[in-house]
C-alpha cells in the first residue's frame, strides 16, 4: 500500500484515523505508521489486547475508547497494540478487513496457500496440530482461538513450508518462488534497516542478541552475522522465524507444546549447521529458561455454595461494562464458573486480607483477578468491581 502511494509510513496515523485519541494528545497527533511498525511509541493497552485476543468482544468503538485512556511511554517496547492499530490504518485506507488484505496482497502472491488468519479454516484442516501443555500427569490439550479472537498482532496460522516461503520472500528481496516481484526491493531493505534501537538488549537465541526493530522484524546479530527474527508463544504453541540476510540463510521452527526455549535452541542448532559456526551448551541455555510443568486443575472447578456462604443463584447472572463487555456467571454442577465470552474463569472466595472479595481465575489458571461484590436488597449480587489488567472495572447486573 505504501508502494502504491495509498499511504505514507511517515504521515501521522491521525490523518487516516481521525477517531484516534490518547491521554497524551501531542503523542496521538504525532504517531506514524512507521512508529507503530518499529515499536517506537511504547503504546500498550492491555484491556484492548484482552478484548482483541482473548474474549473476541472487541469493536472499533471499544478499541478507540480504551486507547483514549492510555499514555504512551515514548520508549521503545514491543506491543501488540502497535500492530492492531496499524491494521486498522490499513483497513481504513482500503475499506477491507485486514485478513482479506493479507490474503490478496501477500499470501496468495507468495504462494502461501496453507496460511490463514481464520481459525475456522485452520482447525478444519485434518493435519492441524493441536496446542498441548505438559503437566505432571501427561499432555493436556489447550483451548484454541476462534475467528473472533484472531487479531492482527498474532492471529495467523501457518505451516513450516509456508513459513519458509515467507522467509524466502525477504531473502530474495521481494521475489516469489517463481521469480515474480511481489514486494519492491526498497521495501524489503527498509524493513531490514534498524529503525529504532531497543534499550534492553538481550540474548534472544543462543549467540544471538537483538539490537532493536526494523519494520516488524527484530534485528540484531548472531555470532557477528546480521540477524532478523520474530516469534513467540501462545497457549501451547511456540514458533520462531529467523534469517541471516547477508548469508541467504533462514530457518523456521514450530512447536505445539509451548516450549519456546526448545524452539529457539533448535533455531540456533540449525543456523550453526548451515553456517559451520561452533555449537554451544544449548541444554543449559534451555534449562535456564524452562518453566515448571503446569499443575492440572480438577474439573469441574469453581466454588460451591458452602464455600461462598451464599446460594449460587445469588451470584449467577450477566454483568456488563460498556467497554469490557459481559461477564456471565453460571452454576455448573454446583460450582460457580463463567467468563467473558471465550475467556473462561472459575470463581472462589478470596483469601484474607481480601475477605469478602471473590477471586476469578481465568483461562485455566493463567490470570487471577479480584472482584469486589455489591449486594442488592434481595441478597443477590448487584455489581462487581474487577481489578483487571491496567485498571478497575465496575460491571452491573443485567436483568
Amino acid at each position: 500500500m505504501a508502494e502504491s502511494d495509498e499511504i505514507e509510513l511517515d504521515d501521522p496515523i491521525r490523518e487516516t484515523l481521525p477517531q484516534f485519541r490518547l491521554a497524551n494528545e501531542a503523542a496521538a497527533e504525532a504517531i506514524t505508521l512507521r512508529d507503530l511498525l518499529c515499536h517506537r511509541p511504547g503504546l500498550n493497552c492491555p484491556a484492548a489486547v484482552f478484548l482483541d485476543a482473548f474474549t473476541g468482544e472487541i469493536t472499533d468503538e471499544r478499541f478507540f475508547a480504551l486507547l483514549a485512556r492510555e499514555r504512551p511511554t515514548g520508549r521503545c517496547a514491543y506491543s501488540n497494540t502497535h500492530f492492531t492499530l496499524a491494521a486498522r490504518v490499513a483497513e481504513a485506507v482500503r475499506g477491507t478487513p485486514w485478513q482479506e488484505l493479507l490474503e490478496t496482497e501477500l499470501l496468495a502472491p507468495a504462494g502461501m496457500t496453507r496460511t490463514t488468519a481464520r481459525a475456522s479454516v485452520a482447525y478444519a484442516d485434518p493435519n492441524c496440530a493441536w496446542p498441548l501443555v505438559r503437566t505432571p500427569a501427561g499432555w493436556n490439550r489447550q483451548r484454541v482461538k476462534s475467528d473472533q479472537t484472531m487479531h492482527a498482532a498474532g492471529g495467523i496460522c501457518t505451516t513450516p513450508r509456508d513459513a519458509l516461503r515467507w522467509l524466502a520472500l525477504f531473502l530474495d528481496r521481494g521475489r516469489g518462488s517463481d521469480g515474480t516481484a511481489i514486494v519492491a526491493p526498497e521495501t524489503i531493505e527498509d524493513a531490514l534497516t534498524l529503525q529504532q534501537a531497543n534499550r534492553t538488549k538481550g540474548e534472544e537465541i543462543p549467540g544471538g542478541a537483538v539490537d532493536g526493530f526494523g519494520l516488524a522484524w527484530m534485528l540484531g546479530r548472531w555470532h557477528g552475522r546480521r540477524l532478523a527474527m520474530h516469534g513467540d508463544d501462545y497457549l501451547g504453541y511456540s514458533s520462531a522465524m529467523v534469517f541471516l540476510p547477508d548469508d541467504g540463510i533462514g530457518v523456521a521452527v514450530m512447536d505445539n507444546s509451548g516450549a519456546q526455549g526448545v524452539v529457539l535452541a533448535m533455531v540456533d542448532e540449525l543456523l550453526a549447521r548451515l553456517t559451520g559456526v561452533k555449537s554451544r551448551n544449548r541444554l543449559g541455555w534451555i534449562a535456564a529458561r524452562a518453566e515448571p510443568p503446569v499443575v492440572p486443575r480438577t474439573a469441574p472447578s469453581g466454588a460451591t455454595a458452602p464455600e461462598l456462604g451464599l446460594p449460587l443463584d445469588h451470584f449467577t447472572g450477566r454483568y456488563a461494562h460498556e467497554l469490557m463487555g459481559v461477564l456471565e456467571l453460571q452454576d455448573l454442577g454446583g460450582r460457580l464458573v463463567g467468563g467473558f465470552s471465550e475467556y473462561r474463569c472459575v470463581v472462589s472466595p478470596a483469601a484474607p486480607p481480601d475477605a469478602g472479595a471473590l477471586q476469578l481465575r481465568f483461562d485455566g489458571g493463567d490470570d487471577i483477578s479480584l472482584a469486589r461484590p455489591e449486594w442488592a436488597a434481595d441478597g443477590r449480587m448487584a455489581a462487581l468491581t474487577i481489578a483487571f489488567f491496567d485498571g478497575e472495572w465496575r460491571l452491573e447486573r443485567q436483568e
